[in-house]
């Protein structure tokens, strides 16, 4: 992964965190829990954009123990569009693409940690992908002439879920998922993303608990395929092209 700092990269991520159980039942660390987190990720530099909303919902109050881990049932989905525009001499380069991927499996996990008793709410499942999640087109123009679009077709990529530390505000109220943080993303983040538009990015965190859970964004179109013109036309199908 590369090490340039991202140059703009806006990440919100907002973690519900719901016990069901009454006040009583939530003081034990086997209480139930439901809720939702989200995390908005917005990249932009020279001739880019992307933007992506990450949702984790669980799916289900029943859970399973698997040694110090209460794993839930839950569900990922992402849904964006970016473009990206370069030119280089008489050559210009667009693209477009959307990303959608709904209500794939996620397990999330709530411990408490036996050094101090603190519990944590955190992934308990590999980074999920999501095939042919991610479609547009990118177009060549040379000499102001637009060639055949090419498809542009990949793989959706899941935010990782970061850590997220439960307390109890006072005694015997419930549990609080609550907290933010500012760290320094390194890498290329979006969909494209070249050298050239990445610098820094900040994560803030932001949890409530007794938060109604939002629906997902709705699914994005995907943008319609523009037709080449003039003599830089061709003719058959457009090419595909599978980029990350």
């Amino acid at each position: 992964m590369s090490r340039s700092k991202l140059s703009l990269i806006a990440l919100v991520l907002y973690v519900a965190a719901l016990t069901t159980w009454a006040v009583a039942q939530a003081q034990t660390p086997q209480a139930p829990w439901s809720g939702w987190a989200r995390c908005e990720i917005i990249v932009t530099g020279q001739g880019y954009s992307d933007h992506q909303t990450h949702t984790w919902m669980i799916s289900s109050g029943s859970s399973a123990v698997t040694g110090a881990f209460r794993v839930y049932p839950a569900t990922w989905s992402v849904v964006g569009s970016g473009s990206v525009q370069q030119t280089q001499g008489t050559q210009t380069s667009i693209a477009q693409w959307t990303t959608n991927a709904q209500n794939l499996g996620a397990p999330l996990a709530v411990f408490v940690r036996a050094s101090d008793r603190r519990m944590f709410i955190q992934a308990r499942h590999a980074q999920v992908r999501a095939p042919h999640s991610v479609n547009g087109y990118q177009q060549l123009t040379i000499d102001g002439k637009p060639q055949k679009p090419a498809i542009l077709a990949a793989e959706a990529f899941e935010w990782s879920f970061p850590v997220v530390a439960v307390s109890r505000p006072r005694p015997g109220a419930p549990l609080v998922a609550n907290g933010s943080s500012t760290p320094v993303v390194n890498g290329k983040v979006g969909y494209m993303q070249t050298g050239r538009n990445a610098s820094l990015g900040v994560l803030h965190v932001a949890i409530w608990a007794r938060s109604a859970a939002p629906a997902p964004p709705p699914a994005i179109a995907a943008p319609p395929t523009p037709a080449a013109s003039g003599s830089g036309g061709s003719a058959g199908s457009s090419p595909r092209v599978v980029a990350r």
